[in-house]
């Protein structure tokens, strides 16, 4: 019950903050630069913030509470499914993009990690999150309570134009201020 009162709580706190489109950050150069780094490394490429603005797959982004890893990236025109009732189809001209992603709380509290606090934008055109009904890949949505030190793992998921080449999506958890804004992009020949 606690864990749906806190969901329904911050859903309704990302769809506040996107009426009010002043309050939206994506991936600037002004903000601190985030530490950005190859998945599974040790320590990620030298500790140094990195001047790139953005992540690929397979590298993580470091900063505020979160680390959060772009582990993959696939696309479907339908979404494998064992249950008939839950089998989505993309609409005409359109197909998902789904990225997978790990988000490690790095802060010493309990922390909630929202997928509604992703903006994303395809070919530089704004496009909305994508609810589907099921896993994906054995994958739930990536959302949920986080210990200290600990991991979420899931899926995001957009509806994108077919032939799209490029995809930036960054997740801020705290709208209108910089607390935590991970940054990553995605063309379409990174996809295999």
């Amino acid at each position: 019950m606690k864990k749906t009162a806190k969901f329904l709580i911050h859903s309704i706190i990302a769809v506040t903050a996107a009426v009010n489109l002043f309050t939206f950050t994506g991936c600037s150069t002004e903000s601190p630069k985030a530490k950005i780094g190859d998945v599974g490394s040790a320590s990620g490429n030298t500790g140094k913030k990195n001047e790139v603005e953005y992540a690929g797959i397979g590298q993580y982004i470091e900063k505020g509470n979160w680390k959060i890893s772009l582990l993959d990236a696939k696309t479907y025109t339908s979404i494998p499914t064992d249950n008939e009732f839950l089998k989505q189809e993309s609409s005409p001209g359109k197909e998902y993009l789904i990225l997978f992603f790990e988000a490690e709380n790095i802060s010493d509290e309990n922390d909630y990690f929202n997928y509604l606090y992703f903006r994303a934008y395809a070919d530089d055109t704004s496009v909305d999150i994508a609810t589907l009904m099921g896993d994906v890949n054995g994958f739930g949505s990536v959302s949920g309570d986080a210990a200290a030190g600990k991991k979420v793992k899931g899926y995001a998921a957009w509806e994108v134009d077919t032939g799209w080449n490029n995809f930036e999506v960054s997740y801020n958890d705290s709208f209108g201020s910089d607390k935590t804004t991970a940054c990553f992009k995605v063309s379409s020949g990174d996809i295999k």
